[in-house]
């Protein structure tokens, strides 16, 4: 069974609230719909893996910069000991950028 998922998210021109990490192209616009709309964000947190992707014309085109995992696989692979996937990334031993948490 294929568990990622790949979503499209249209934009609503919501605000973008304050996120621990800087979103990447596209990304503050889909991330500010799911702060926003909670029906949105409900469905995305059901998915264990999901990407998003960009619709231009009638092609859709993969942001494949960007994995989510939610918080239930996440604390899965930590309960596991899957080594590898940490939560933030350490810059001068000091926590920064989101690596792994919606």
């Amino acid at each position: 069974m294929n568990m990622r998922r790949y979503v499209f998210i249209e934009s609503a021109g919501d605000t973008l609230e304050e996120l621990d990490f800087s979103p990447l192209g596209s990304e503050s616009e889909y991330i500010a719909a799911i702060q926003q709309n909670s029906s949105i964000r409900s469905y995305v947190e059901t998915l264990p893996i999901w990407q998003h992707f960009t619709v231009i014309g009638n092609k859709r085109l993969i942001d494949d910069s960007q994995l989510y995992l939610n918080r239930t696989l996440m604390n899965r692979l930590k309960n596991a000991g899957v080594a590898g996937i940490q939560e933030y990334t350490e810059w001068q031993g000091k926590n920064k950028e989101t690596v792994g948490h919606v």
